[in-house]
C-alpha cells in the first residue's frame, strides 16, 4: 500500500474525503481528466485496507470499455493482484439512460435522437415513448436508427443517407422501398 500513500498526499480536500469514507454512497461527478477514476480506485484501495470487504464483494461500474480498463489498471496499480478480485465492468446503457434523463429535465423545442430508442430493457422503451412521443409530442424529432419498426412506429417521413446525399420522402414506405430496391448491398455468396 505504499503506492496508496503516496498518491493519498496528492488528492485535494475534497478527493480525500470522498477515499476517506468508506461506508455508505459517494458521489463524484467531475469532468474528464480531473482525477475520477484515481478516487474511485482509491476508494477501493481504502475500502479493502480499512474494512473486511473482499475485492470479490466490489463492484466497478462505468460506461465504457476505456474507462473499464482505465480502472482496472488503476486498481492494479494501488492493490495488486486483489484487483483482479474485484469486479470491473461498463455499461453504455446506463449512459443512455443518463443522457436520456439529462435531456428530460430540458424543454428542448427539437430532439436528435441516435439509436437510443433501441437499447435498454422493455420498460426503458415506454418511458421514452411517454415522455417523448406522449409528453412532448408537440416538438420536433429528428430520429436515426437502424431499427424499421421504430421508424414506421414514431415517423410519418423518413429520409435515407447514402454516399454522403440525403434522400427525402414523404412516406416511411417509400424510404423504405428505396433502401431496399437501391442501395441494400447483395448478401456475400
Amino acid at each position: 500500500m505504499r503506492i496508496f500513500e503516496k498518491e493519498y498526499e496528492r488528492l485535494n480536500a475534497g478527493q480525500k474525503q470522498a477515499v476517506d469514507t468508506v461506508e455508505g454512497p459517494v458521489m463524484v461527478v467531475a469532468g474528464p481528466g480531473t482525477g475520477k477514476t484515481q478516487v474511485l480506485g482509491m476508494r477501493v484501495a481504502n475500502i479493502l485496507k480499512k474494512t473486511q470487504a473482499k475485492p470479490s464483494n466490489i463492484l466497478c461500474l462505468t460506461f465504457s470499455t476505456s474507462g473499464a480498463t482505465a480502472m482496472r489498471e488503476r486498481l492494479r496499480e494501488l492493490i495488486g493482484p486483489d484487483a483482479y478480485g474485484v469486479t470491473v465492468s461498463y455499461s453504455t446503457g446506463m449512459l443512455t439512460r443518463l443522457a436520456f434523463a439529462l435531456s428530460m429535465a430540458i424543454e428542448f423545442d427539437c430532439f436528435l435522437i441516435d439509436e437510443a430508442m433501441v437499447v435498454g430493457d422493455a420498460r426503458f422503451h415506454e418511458k421514452c415513448h411517454i415522455e417523448l412521443f406522449q409528453k412532448r409530442k408537440d416538438r420536433a424529432f429528428i430520429l436515426v436508427t437502424h431499427d424499421a419498426s421504430v421508424i414506421k412506429l414514431y415517423c410519418e417521413r423518413a429520409s435515407v443517407l447514402h454516399e454522403g446525399k440525403l434522400y427525402p420522402f414523404d412516406t416511411v414506405d417509400e424510404a423504405y422501398d428505396f433502401y431496399n430496391n437501391r442501395l441494400k448491398m447483395p448478401a456475400p455468396a
